[in-house]
């Protein structure tokens, strides 16, 4: 799903954003109003990169950066209205690019594939929330029958 690009189709005119931009996008709609230090923590990118795209993206009128009110030498990030739409706008084409994917799967189909994707979720934030590692002996007992 990762790989999925951005569908130039659903962008308004004028606008260009790639799947990495979108992943701003994403990601400052979750945590906004954030400081790029802790934006490029949370998508575990250097913060020079992420500094480049963010510029990008305040350019082109997709996100506003405003000084940080308790920290002068910050800024705080967030979407503007213009990036609110064009993330919605992406967002929906995504789904229907993933619904069009499964669209002759049973229903059955559909909730294994939901439950996996929540369980797989849950694995991951327990993987990040133990720096990452899983002793050998670990098994997923509690988390229920596969």
């Amino acid at each position: 799903m990762l790989r999925l690009g951005v569908p130039q189709s659903a962008l308004p005119d004028g606008v260009s954003i790639d799947r990495a931009g979108y992943w701003l996008l994403v990601r400052v709609s979750e945590q906004a109003p954030v400081r790029l230090s802790d934006l490029a923590e949370s998508v575990e990118l250097d913060l020079s990169t992420v500094s480049r795209q963010m510029r990008d993206l305040v350019a082109s009128g997709l996100m506003v950066k405003v000084p940080d009110p308790y920290d002068g030498r910050a800024s705080l990030l967030s979407l503007s209205d213009r990036g609110a739409a064009v993330l919605e706008a992406v967002s929906e084409a995504r789904r229907q690019v993933l619904a069009e994917a499964i669209a002759d799967w049973t229903d059955g189909e559909r909730a294994a594939l939901a439950s996996g994707l929540r369980r797989l979720g849950a694995g991951m934030q327990h993987t990040r929330g133990t720096g990452g590692t899983r002793g050998a002996g670990d098994n997923d007992a509690e988390e229920g029958p596969s």
